[in-house]
């Protein structure tokens, strides 16, 4: 389940967080995920790990928001692959990667 977290800065949201995270990595509960801007990701890993200690790889992750998107490309392309044996899948595929490639383009153009 999806959580948001916000409220102003130097307020407690990353102690919180990385507090309920840690209580999840005790009682050994996996499947938890901390989404971070690409941009904080590293530091967000590296906080997560202080916190965590070493058994944090079992149980939890930091993604990026890319990071988000190639799960979810991976998973789909799992999904269509048994689901359809047939080309079909990769077609559907190539249309969802081909889609991320056009928008990757565009977004290049307008930086």
């Amino acid at each position: 389940m999806l959580h948001l977290l916000y409220g102003p800065a130097a307020s407690g949201k990353t102690d919180l967080l990385m507090g309920r995270i840690r209580t999840a990595v005790a009682a050994r509960t996996p499947g938890q995920v901390l989404l971070v801007p690409e941009q904080y990701s590293h530091e967000a890993e590296r906080a997560l790990c202080a916190a965590c200690g070493d058994s944090l790889s079992l149980y939890a992750e930091v993604l990026s928001f890319t990071g988000l998107a190639r799960r979810v490309a991976a998973d789909l392309l799992h999904y269509l692959a048994q689901r359809d044996e047939s080309a079909g899948a990769f077609r559907h595929l190539h249309r969802f990667a081909g889609a991320q490639q056009v928008h990757h383009l565009n977004q290049q153009h307008l930086d």
